[in-house]
């Protein structure tokens, strides 16, 4: 296999490292994705949440459809927007659209789509790899609610630079913890800021390559 003729093999999330570790355990190295941290001017829509993803990955359309199914309604009383885009959306989704929840396809720039969200959320029950789209929000210091499988592959502190909720009655108390007190959505996402800092900033990976390659 080709794995047995390259000096060196990148992964970009533990569970691929762990995986090839064991096989090849002198060649194998974690290297992660890049973000550099940005100060987010934008202004913030009122008590919003956002979620981004392909909608042609079955993990995303059991996500969002588990979410709209079983959290949006416990949101209602609470008026929070919810905010659901990606390609192929389907079209039993796009028919949920409602007065708080905004449903559409794909956006041209996810950033920009993003920004001026108040949360992200990370709805995932299965899949693997680690998921770009918290990393990029991190960086920008928008605050990230994720089941634990979402977050698979990020070395998170829960409750410290991500909220982690994998019920119902979970993702909703985090949604409305973050939307009502302004100081602990500040603490969530400054820290995540950090974390891109510390563990995916390009300083951080090209030293660690340096490390590597001497």
């Amino acid at each position: 296999t080709l794995p047995n003729y390259v000096d060196y093999i990148f992964t970009i999330s533990n569970k691929d490292f762990i995986f090839f570790k064991k096989i090849f355990p002198d060649k194998t190295h974690n290297i992660p994705v890049t973000f550099e941290i940005e100060n987010n001017k934008v202004k913030k829509l009122d008590s919003s949440v956002v979620h981004l993803g392909a909608m042609d990955w079955k993990p995303n359309i059991e996500g969002v459809s588990w979410f709209i199914s079983n959290v949006y309604p416990l949101l209602i009383d609470d008026n929070i927007k919810c905010f659901f885009a990606g390609k192929n959306m389907p079209n039993n989704l796009l028919k949920r659209s409602d007065k708080n929840l905004y449903i559409e396809g794909l956006v041209i720039n996810s950033k920009q789509y993003i920004e001026n969200k108040n949360i992200l959320i990370v709805p995932l029950f299965s899949g693997s790899g680690i998921r770009i789209k918290i990393l990029e929000s991190m960086s920008i210091g928008t605050p990230v609610i994720s089941t634990t499988k979402g977050a698979q592959g990020i070395p998170y502190t829960n409750g410290e630079n991500i909220i982690i909720a994998n019920t119902p009655q979970e993702f909703r108390d985090s949604i409305y913890q973050l939307v009502t007190n302004q100081n602990l959505a500040f603490k969530i996402g400054n820290n995540g800021k950090m974390l891109i800092k510390s563990k995916f900033s390009n300083t951080f990976v090209l030293n660690k390559l340096n490390e590597i390659l001497k």
